[in-house]
């Protein structure tokens, strides 16, 4: 869960729910994967994403 409430006049409250899964491709190649699903108005609704991480 990720939530977010800035000083700022007239800000909204964000707040989602996030998950995702990664797979270790080899020894120094990992792969991501999930979303983001917004809980409150001021949030994305859904927000995908993926990744590759790679270590040298």
């Amino acid at each position: 869960m990720f939530t977010e409430q800035t000083t700022e006049r007239g800000s909204q409250f964000v707040a989602t729910f996030d998950t995702g899964l990664k797979y270790l491709l080899t020894e120094n190649i990992q792969l991501d994967a999930g979303v983001n699903i917004g809980l409150t108005q001021a949030a994305d609704d859904i927000q995908p994403f993926m990744g590759v991480s790679v270590r040298f």
